[in-house]
């Protein structure tokens, strides 16, 4: 759900601040979240909840240059105005058809539109297109409800904490379900039944980043005789997995360097991303769930289970997996067995727990002596996050930094430790 120019959007920062719409550490929290988490800087301030959208969108208008679309939900296209532009040209540059006026094509945009794209629609259309400025979810919104297909399940959620409605994936049952028979509260969501093509919309990481040289991945043998004997390990070693954290320039790519590295040690494992008190799926290998469906998954961190027991403690925890509480259900829902060690494993930014690593060997409990490879790895993928959020902020241009007020919260973040 990245922008089209990533951080492009910091005049939209200053903005903020100069109208004190909302507090520079909301927005160094946001900034922060979208470096971690993707998704433009005007999604992760809605999230956070640190502007309302009228107001978010009127200051988002004016850091674009262009005139602002209609607030909340954007109008049904009319069917004159969609003729012009398809379903694979709509989502392929994020832009909503909303009307023909005047010979021109009003299309609503989250940012204004590359001179070469603006001018090869132009062509195609036989039109000249009249950007408007809406915020990204509700393109995405309007795409899906105008053109059909899938909507994203970030924007899902988003847009209906906009409009007052429940989380439609929430990670814990209402109370009232105990009652009329459903799971109690503070269990795992289960996994929803999802068509295949909303299953094909949940981008998953990118691919595994390797050097032409290095061999293709491998799937590790699997454990045999006793749990002593160490593994055999994929051909991803350490040294490649160094060598492409260090090259790698954003955040999935130190994600692909440290999953594709820590995954060979497992027979499964799976990586979240720590939203809050939340653990939402990101990624898995092995035979269990899939990566796909293991997006689905959330697992609420102010209850009691593994996941929470490691984010609490910052480092790392073999323990048992239980069948009973959230812990059987997050089994049950990654398809591994119970009643056996599991590996966990916190990767820290600033003191803050960002990712929780998950591996098991299957039908046999994990030792500390076959993993000792990931608990080295991992203060370097900490540190690469580190380094990716302080360059991130601190590379933008000088004229759209506030004052020197902004690069102090932004070292203040990095730098110092805070409570999970």
């Amino acid at each position: 759900m990245g922008g089209k120019h990533g951080f492009g959007m910091s005049r939209l920062a200053a903005l903020i601040l100069q109208h004190e719409a909302a507090s520079s550490q909301a927005v160094d929290d946001a900034l922060s979240r979208q470096i971690l988490h993707g998704g433009d800087l005007a999604t992760n301030l809605l999230e956070l909840g640190a502007l309302t959208e009228p107001a978010l969108h009127e200051l988002l208008a004016e850091s674009n240059g262009l005139v602002p679309a209609p607030s909340g939900e954007l109008p049904v296209a009319s069917a004159t105005a969609r003729v012009h532009i398809d379903a694979e040209t709509a989502r392929r540059h994020q832009l909503l058809p909303l009307e023909l006026r005047g010979g021109r094509l009003v299309v609503a945009v989250s940012e204004p539109l590359p001179a070469a794209t603006l001018s090869l629609l132009q062509r195609r259309t036989g039109l000249t297109l009249s950007q408007s400025s809406a915020l990204s979810p509700r393109i995405r919104e309007g795409i899906a409800r105008d053109y059909g297909g899938p909507l994203d399940v970030r924007t899902l959620r988003l847009v209906a904490k906009l409009a007052g409605r429940p989380d439609p994936m929430p990670s814990v049952r209402p109370s009232s379900a105990a009652a009329e028979g459903g799971p109690v509260p503070g269990s795992i969501a289960p996994l929803p039944v999802v068509p295949v093509d909303l299953m094909q919309a949940i981008a998953p990481l990118s691919m595994p980043a390797h050097h032409p040289e290095d061999p293709p991945l491998a799937q590790p043998e699997a454990i045999s005789g006793s749990p002593r004997r160490l593994r055999v390990r994929g051909p991803y070693t350490a040294a490649s997995a160094k060598r492409d954290l260090q090259a790698a320039k954003d955040r999935d790519a130190i994600l692909s360097a440290f999953f594709d590295y820590a995954r060979q040690f497992f027979e499964y494992s799976a990586l979240f991303f720590v939203h809050g008190d939340l653990a939402e799926g990101r990624d898995a290998h092995g035979p269990g769930t899939d990566r796909v469906r293991v997006t689905a998954i959330g697992v609420p961190l102010d209850l009691p289970s593994i996941l929470a027991s490691a984010r609490e403690a910052g480092t790392w925890q073999i323990t048992r997996l239980r069948p009973e509480g959230l812990d059987g259900t997050l089994a049950r829902d990654l398809g591994r067995p119970v009643d056996r060690d599991v590996f966990v494993l916190p990767v820290l930014v600033a003191g803050r727990t960002v990712l929780l690593l998950y591996g098991d060997y299957g039908g046999e409990d994990v030792v500390l002596d076959h993993v000792g490879e990931v608990l080295a790895f991992a203060p370097l993928v900490g540190r690469a996050l580190e380094t990716m959020l302080l360059r991130k902020k601190l590379g933008r241009r000088t004229s759209s930094l506030p004052s020197r007020r902004w690069i102090s919260i932004s070292l203040a973040w990095v730098f110092t430790p805070t409570t999970p």
